[in-house]
């Protein structure tokens, strides 16, 4: 019994003397040094527009787009002129996309009203 006694109170005894020696572990290796880079791409901007118009019997294309990105600022423009038939082909289309939009829009608006 006297045994069992000395013997627990040597075991926190112990437990102090293994705890009193700190060791020194990383839960992460050391992180390296990794260069700065300037941050880009917080602002983007592009405006482009299209110009379609017939002068002197001929269907002409303007097309302007600016853009600014990575903290450049860019232009481009480019002029043509289109055949005839591609120009009727590509009013129709537009015509056509228009109206389904609007054919929609009604749908939305006056559904509950037509049955």
């Amino acid at each position: 019994m006297k045994w069992e006694l000395d013997h627990q109170i040597q075991q926190p005894q112990q437990l102090q003397q293994q705890r009193s020696e700190p060791v020194r572990q990383d839960a992460w290796p050391p992180a390296q040094q990794v260069p700065f880079n300037m941050p880009s791409g917080f602002v983007t901007f592009r405006y482009s527009s299209t110009e379609v118009f017939s002068q002197n019997g001929q269907v002409h294309v303007k097309m302007r787009e600016t853009r600014y990105q990575d903290g450049r600022l860019s232009s481009q423009e480019c002029e043509g002129s289109l055949n005839r038939d591609a120009y009727q082909r590509m009013v129709s289309e537009a015509q056509s996309q228009f109206l389904n939009q609007m054919f929609g829009v009604a749908r939305l608006l006056l559904g509950p009203f037509i049955r």
